[in-house]
């Protein structure tokens, strides 16, 4: 700046006669100079200035200079502006030629069609195929994405998605399927928005938040199945992702916690990257899991393949003075079930009874011997008989 003064300084000054003086004093209301020149310049047929109006112009010279001074800036900031906006297209051009997309969706080559996508589902209102309405409308909107070219107009989107809408749903929306219709669909969204009123959730957020809210991992259940119904439900409760690692970390199994720890307590680890860890520490807990149950099957294994052999079957023994068999004997039974004939007291038998035999204890092992002999003589005589 001080350069620019000292070079205003030294520039000689115009003498502007008095004579001029009068014209230096612009009416009211009346436009100044620039804005006449600025005016035809816009004019693209317009005429351009007359030598007279110049010759007016000249007599205010200084008036003249600075309008041509701000006219030459004004000039090379549009063209700055210009050389700026085309430089901009160009690398739009270049940008949208190297990924042959336009507006986000791929555009096919020129002459050729994109490849036909599968259908959706028919959709009638209910869910007893698992179609649901909003599982319907993502291979719906898919579709027409994938396919844009096949459906360049509003007109047939719409009939395309009437299309794949039957039963119960065709039924309500038909009426705006007509032209004459008063409320007829003029775009493919108002039909949606409509279909969205009959057959969406309503309460679908607050119904995703307390699934989220009572949603703990189970037992059996691996990670990967608990982290997907995890992320299902803070995707469709739109819940906010600030702690979400903490909600994760609470929800786990308590064994896989304890594991985990050391990764939840380090607040550079991300959501991501811990449930990497989660998932990769459960699979080594499982299969630790299952080679020990492997382990200890085996001799169990073993020993029910001894127990299962069979012998063959002997005769059992009848003990005289019991009447009991060996084999009914043999198996264990609580000393507060025995009773003794001898001294009638519980706790042993007349074997092992302290007490000397009396008399009528020998009588009562005689009976009882005679009942086994008699319930056994019939037996022994049919195995004597010979066909």
């Amino acid at each position: 700046m001080a350069k620019d003064a000292t070079k205003k300084t030294h520039e000689p000054e115009l003498e502007i006669p008095d004579e001029y003086e009068e014209t230096r004093q612009r009416p009211e209301g009346r436009p100044s100079r620039r804005e006449t020149l600025c005016r035809k310049a816009e004019q693209e047929d317009g005429p351009v200035p007359t030598r007279a109006e110049f010759q007016e112009m000249l007599k205010d010279p200084d008036a003249l200079y600075e309008d041509i001074i701000e006219l030459i800036e004004k000039s090379r900031d549009f063209r700055a502006h210009r050389d700026n906006y085309r430089e901009q297209l160009i690398e739009v051009k270049q940008t949208m030629q190297r990924s042959g997309t336009v507006g986000g969706t791929p555009a096919p080559p020129e002459g050729r069609r994109s490849t036909k996508l599968p259908d959706p589902p028919l959709f009638d209102g209910s869910t007893k195929d698992g179609v649901t309405y909003d599982n319907w409308l993502i291979q719906v909107e898919n579709k027409l994405r994938g396919n844009a070219d096949a459906y360049p107009t509003e007109d047939l989107k719409i009939i395309y998605v009437a299309g794949r809408v039957s039963g119960d749903a065709l039924t309500l929306i038909s009426p705006r399927l007509r032209a004459t219709n008063r409320h007829a669909y003029e775009t493919v969204n108002e039909l949606y928005e409509h279909l969205e009123e009959l057959y969406g959730d309503p309460n679908k957020e607050r119904n995703a938040r307390q699934a989220f809210k009572d949603l703990t991992m189970k037992k059996g259940q691996t990670f990967q199945e608990f982290y997907a119904l995890f992320l299902h439900h803070v995707t469709d409760g739109n819940i906010s992702p600030r702690d979400l690692k903490d909600e994760l970390n609470d929800k786990l199994s308590w064994k896989l916690q304890e594991v985990v720890a050391m990764y939840y307590n380090d607040p550079a680890i991300t959501l991501s990257q811990f449930a990497r860890h989660c998932t990769t520490n459960d699979q080594q807990i499982r299969t630790r899991l299952e080679k020990r149950d492997r382990t200890t099957r085996k001799p169990e294994d073993a020993r029910k393949a001894a127990g299962g052999q069979t012998h063959p079957s002997r005769p059992s023994k009848v003990t005289e003075g019991e009447g009991v068999p060996q084999a009914a004997r043999r198996q264990p039974a609580s000393t507060t079930e025995l009773k003794c004939y001898n001294c009638f007291e519980p706790g042993h038998i007349v074997r092992n009874c302290p007490k000397p035999k009396t008399e009528k204890t020998k009588q009562i092992l005689a009976a009882k011997l005679a009942e086994v002999s008699a319930r056994t003589q019939p037996e022994q005589e049919s195995e004597n008989e010979v066909p």
